[in-house]
């Protein structure tokens, strides 16, 4: 028997993760002309025992925030834990878990928010609307800030286009995504091309840090009026990457407090497995063939691990926030190349992993490998040698991978 921790939103209600769980679920306004029938992050934990509806109960169960704490981007997780497994009261460790959890949630979310403001909160939304201000923010925040200007190189100012490309995954209608799509009209890649000069340039655009939790985001006045002029409010935004920097909290906050029997994964593919018990763990693996995915193995896996599951196509129906699949069968995806504006995988998908490094760090580390013209496999040698990063991808028919203890299950 086992369990699965999905890392996707379900359109349906949440099932018991009873036996082995698979999720069947329609590309909710996405049109792939395929149904998929094996849910994209599969951290499965195979372990004895079902679990019961009592929530009491030990044995593996899905935490959810509290209902009425109101946590941004909460629904776009499943986190699901092993209760009583540690020898603790299975009661009084799900309360403790999900009141960690639901605080974790609250704070990621009112942080990394640029849409709006929270009472007593310097979040992003107030740092992209004081340019030129220093600001004092929590110290979650400055840490996240400072690994994305030391190790993202200009990807933090990737706003403004971040924003142009959400426009375009939202549209209703193909012929609406002109108004958004750099690929399809000249206005759009040089309005694209003109904020790039500004984004990839330090002299209009910098986020400094002052020490003790102080910013400031210094902005040109060139850039400045270019923004009022064109609607432009958000200078910064962590993109794509955000759920990594959530993940990798979530389960820092929880390890800490000794809470470890459980896997937290988000829809976009950033998934921590915490358990070091010597519990086997399994990631299902995907393959995109033209317009069919389908699944081709599991890695298995006994310690903690993250994982970072890059892919150019859309599984589930929160992947709207990320993708557009066209009527002819082409994809806009939002991993956006800070050079020129266009979105660009080298690889359908690339699974990148490590016990040593945080979904963030990684996620940092293998933007240039796989937002890219071509896929250099050497780039992944680099980061298993330097960092203890693995990588898996598939290539000319082949599953490959540059982790020589890679153990992969076809059941």
């Amino acid at each position: 028997m086992s369990k699965d921790a999905r890392g996707s939103h379900r359109d349906t209600p949440h099932p018991q993760p009873v036996t082995k769980i698979e999720l069947n679920e329609r590309y909710a306004q996405i049109r792939f002309a395929v149904v998929l029938l094996l849910l994209a992050i599969g951290v499965t934990a195979l372990v004895y025992g079902a679990v019961s509806a009592l929530g009491t109960d030990s044995g593996w169960r899905e935490i959810e925030v509290d209902s009425s704490a109101g946590a941004i981007g909460a629904e776009e997780f499943v986190f699901q834990y092993n209760l009583g497994a540690s020898g603790a009261g299975a009661s009084a460790e799900y309360r403790a878990v999900k009141a960690l959890y639901t605080e974790a949630q609250i704070r990621c979310g009112q942080l990394y928010d640029t849409g709006q403001s929270a009472e007593g909160v310097v979040n992003l939304y107030e740092i992209n609307r004081h340019p030129n201000e220093e600001l004092t923010v929590d110290p979650l925040l400055y840490q996240t800030l400072a690994r994305m200007t030391e190790d993202g190189g200009r990807l933090l100012y990737l706003g403004p286009i971040y924003e142009e490309y959400t426009n375009l995954f939202l549209c209703a209608e193909d012929y609406e995504t002109v108004d958004y799509d750099p690929r399809q009209s000249d206005a759009v890649f040089e309005y694209v091309a003109k904020v790039l000069s500004f984004a990839n340039d330090a002299e209009h655009i910098r986020l400094c840090l002052l020490g003790d939790d102080r910013v400031c985001l210094s902005v040109s006045r060139e850039y400045l009026d270019f923004a009022e002029a064109m609607g432009i409010v958000s200078f910064l935004d962590l993109g794509w990457m955000k759920n990594a920097f959530v993940a990798d909290y979530i389960a820092e906050t929880l390890t800490q407090a000794g809470y470890t029997r459980g896997t937290i994964s988000s829809y976009d593919g950033f998934v921590r497995t915490l358990d070091d018990s010597g519990e086997e763990y399994s990631f299902n693996l995907f393959h995109r063939e033209e317009s069919k995915v389908r699944m081709i193995g599991k890695m298995v896996y006994r310690e903690p691990r993250s994982i970072v599951y890059l892919r150019d196509y859309p599984m589930n129906s929160l992947d709207v926030l990320h993708y557009r699949t066209f009527e002819n069968g082409e994809v806009r995806t939002v991993y956006i190349d800070p050079e020129d504006g266009f979105d660009k995988t080298a690889v359908s998908e690339l699974v990148v992993y490590s016990s040593k490094t945080g979904c963030a760090d990684m996620a940092l580390s293998v933007a240039p490998v796989y937002i890219a013209d071509e896929f250099v496999p050497n780039r992944l040698e680099e980061l298993r040698d330097s960092s203890e990063m693995f990588g898996i991808y598939y290539e000319n028919g082949q599953l490959c991978s540059n982790d020589p203890n890679l153990t992969v299950s076809d059941q």
